[in-house]
């Protein structure tokens, strides 16, 4: 007969570091919804005690995952008169530590019109020396600023200058090691190639395999 429900959620809660405080609500929607499903097709009390506490803790995972950044709230509140000086609203912040290194990525937006290459560049320049000053960020880190209504294909010299540093994917015409695309920090571009810090690594893609670069989808 199948355990009761009740019981094997309530082992499965053990998995929960002691003194957390909560339980992710994600992680008890899924485990309830999966026990229900268990009960209704008769799975074994086995299965289950071997199949629910990896989902469980991926369950876990994800949930922390998701949670910004504990600078997220003083880098907004710096930003915010930044932004408002120069015309702009901060709508987003997201600060990716998992990227060496780290990028800071601040989205803002215009009440009247699109956010343009050259607004960025404005933002930028004001918000990194506002960071600066103010020590929030004790490490070195790459600052972006975009929009969701921007242009995002850089084109002109002053483009590839100015956004130095950003996270770009560069679009081929025909496969460089393999792969269309390619995804890193722009280095530079000069009359032989588009360079990028791949992890790390500075590869030089040839300018007449290029199609286009763009700034990278946020991760």
């Amino acid at each position: 007969m199948c355990e009761s429900i009740d019981r094997v959620r309530d082992r499965l809660f053990q998995l929960i570091k002691p003194g957390s405080g909560s339980r992710p609500a994600f992680f008890i929607a899924f485990v309830t919804f999966s026990l229900s499903f268990a009960h209704r097709t008769d799975v074994s009390p086995d299965t289950v005690n071997l199949t629910y506490p990896s989902v469980a803790l991926f369950s876990r995972e994800c949930s922390l995952s998701k949670m910004p950044h504990p600078l997220i709230p003083q880098i907004i509140k710096a930003a915010t008169p930044v932004a408002q000086r120069l015309g702009f609203d901060v709508v987003d912040a997201a600060f990716h530590t998992n990227q060496s290194p780290p990028v800071l990525r601040i989205d803002i937006q215009h009440a009247e019109r699109d956010i343009t290459l050259d607004d960025c560049e404005v933002m930028s320049r004001a918000l990194d020396a506002a960071l600066d000053e103010s020590s929030i960020i004790p490490d070195s880190y790459v600052l972006e600023i975009s929009s969701s209504g921007i242009d995002r294909v850089l084109s002109t010299d002053r483009d590839f200058i100015s956004f130095k540093g950003f996270s770009v994917t560069v679009i081929t015409h025909e496969p460089f090691r393999g792969q269309m695309s390619l995804t890193g920090q722009l280095i530079k571009r000069d009359d032989e190639s588009v360079q990028l810090n791949c992890k790390g690594r500075a590869v030089s893609i040839p300018r007449h395999m290029v199609n286009r670069v763009q700034f990278a989808d946020p991760s």
